[in-house]
């Protein structure tokens, strides 16, 4: 998971400092655990002028991890409640039976893919969520970071 969110990190900060049209080499970020911002630097080029080296420490010092949008099955599955989990293995219903299985045979589970968000409208449609939980469940609760 660190190589991960490693990647994570390294590509949003470099997205923000290329974007900012800051000169530089490259961002590094330290060892995990990556909380310690300070630890955060960018590698400008000689040409970088103060005003942009200012900018670019303002870009670290604000820097915020956007959140996940893949899920591991299991940290998927945590989102759900024991019950609501119970209810789709114990249910015979196709779609149940077609989401159990996709779920078991996934690598990674993608918030934002139709087939998951396909997957969790028939869970609402069939009675075995509702609305307001698949909301729930969709949107990220710190699970998937």
């Amino acid at each position: 998971m660190d190589i991960e969110k490693t990647h994570r990190i390294l590509t949003q900060l470099m997205d923000l400092v290329n974007n900012a049209g800051i000169p530089n080499q490259g961002v590094c970020i330290g060892e995990p655990p990556y909380e310690d911002k300070t630890l955060y630097r960018i590698d400008y080029l000689p040409e970088a002028t103060e005003a942009q080296r200012a900018q670019g420490q303002t870009i670290l010092d604000n820097f915020i991890l956007q959140k996940s949008e893949t899920c591991t099955p299991l940290d998927f599955l945590d989102r759900f409640t024991p019950e609501e989990i119970a209810a789709i293995n114990a249910s015979s219903n196709i779609y149940a039976v077609v989401f159990r299985t996709s779920l078991l045979a996934a690598q990674k589970i993608e918030l934002d893919n139709p087939r998951t968000e396909s997957g969790m409208n028939k869970l609402v449609d069939i009675g075995l969520l509702s609305e307001a939980r698949r909301n729930e469940i969709m949107n990220d609760n710190g699970v998937c970071q």
